[in-house]
Order: structure tokens, then sequence, then C-alpha cells
């Protein structure tokens, strides 16, 4: 049996959503404690939850497409859409992006310019 690309997003979603809280209270814990290994723990969790998040996302606007509902499924469906898009959209804006995190971490990253970016 073949799996159609709009069932993965059921399957995808498991990972963001049990991995953030744990991300959040090693976080929090690691800010009171100060122990640097739940500190690592924080920030890589941060990047698979966001990474994986997106995954599901883009499979959830997939699946979105491809159901054929109306009425109170269809609404609440929208629902389901536009408030994960703002909870990505505030978390951005108050949390992950650079500015409210005062620059990049250790100083910065290459730019990519026309002299370095590779041949196509």
């Amino acid at each position: 049996m073949a799996l159609r690309l709009h069932q993965v997003h059921p399957s995808l979603v498991h990972l963001p959503i049990a991995l953030l809280p744990l991300t959040v209270a090693a976080d929090g814990t690691a800010r009171v404690t100060g122990d640097s290994r739940l500190s690592w723990l924080a920030r890589r969790g941060m990047v698979v939850s966001a990474a994986s998040g997106l995954v599901a996302g883009v499979a959830g606007l997939i699946a979105q497409e491809e159901v054929n509902i109306a009425g109170d499924a269809m609404d609440t469906l929208i629902a389901h859409r536009n408030l994960n898009l703002a909870a990505v959209a505030l978390t951005y804006e108050h949390g992950v992006g650079v500015e409210p995190a005062d620059g990049l971490w250790n100083g910065g990253g290459p730019a990519l310019t026309t002299s370095n970016a590779p041949a196509v």
C-alpha cells in the first residue's frame, strides 16, 4: 500500500510537539542552575524543534490542499493553520530571531558574496 504525501502530516507533528516543551524546560532549568549541558541540549533541541516543525508545517499545507472537507471541518482546519502560522511568527519575532538575540552567537558567520558563491 502506497503512502500518500498528505498522510504524512499526522506522523510528523509529534516530534516538535514533544520536543518543544522539553527544550523550553531544559533552557529554563539551565538558566536557573547554570548547567552547561542543559544549555547545550536546549540550543540543539530548539534547532531540531524548529526544523521538524517546519517540515510538519509544509506537510500540513500539502495535506490541506488534498483533503475534501467543507463546513465546520474546513473552518477548524483553517483555524489550526492560522494559529500555527501565528505561533511560528510570534516565536521568531520575540525569541528565536536574530534581533531579540542581540546579534549572532560567537561573532557571526561567513558572508555570502558573489566572489565566494559556489558556481552553479
